[in-house]
């Protein structure tokens, strides 16, 4: 009998083109488990094949590999967004304070969000409506130059809910 996997909107099988490539660097590291932060040779062949891996990713994106930030998940990949846009936002324009997030945004972004309050933002919620979609109404409320970081989720990994992610920035961009 053949498995039949459904959920799909909260993780989804590995692709056997990722279980390749962490198979090949695992044989690679094979019985040392390096640390890439290490000094030692072990370290540096680690340090190498993250640093590989770091410009494949970022050739596939078009981005410098530089930019690319490898995480353990999701959860410290938000936190990482979120806390990073809102502090350069206010290094660079004290006003910007107001960090903005959907209703339906998953746990990661909105505890982040409520625990930035301690380092002095506040946290603006926009409200949905009955199918799940942010108002563009109290988007259109915000004050532009308050704001320094937004984060309203593209589709919702729970119900499949699109949001109206290119209206949003559209609406933000002229009241800016």
């Amino acid at each position: 009998m053949q498995l039949t996997y459904l959920d799909n909107a909260a993780s989804e099988p590995l692709r056997p083109e990722a279980l390749a490539a962490m198979n090949e660097a695992a044989a690679t590291l094979s019985g040392i488990g390096a640390n890439p932060s290490s000094a030692h040779a072990a370290g540096r062949k680690a340090a190498a094949l993250l640093e590989t891996a770091r410009a494949q990713v970022a050739r596939a994106l078009g981005a410098e590999p530089a930019e690319v930030i490898f995480t353990g998940g999701g959860t410290d990949s938000c936190a990482l967004a979120l806390r990073g846009l809102a502090k350069a936002a206010r290094r660079q324009d004290p006003r910007r304070t107001k960090i903005v997030i959907s209703q339906v945004e998953h746990d990661a972004v909105g505890l982040n969000a409520r625990d930035l309050q301690d380092a002095g933002f506040q946290v603006q919620v926009l409200p949905v409506d009955g199918g799940g979609v942010v108002d563009l109404e109290a988007v259109s409320a915000l004050d532009a130059t308050q704001i320094a970081a937004v984060s309203v989720m593209s589709v919702c990994n729970e119900n499949g809910v699109v949001q109206p992610v290119s209206q949003l920035c559209h609406l933000l961009r002229e009241k800016a």
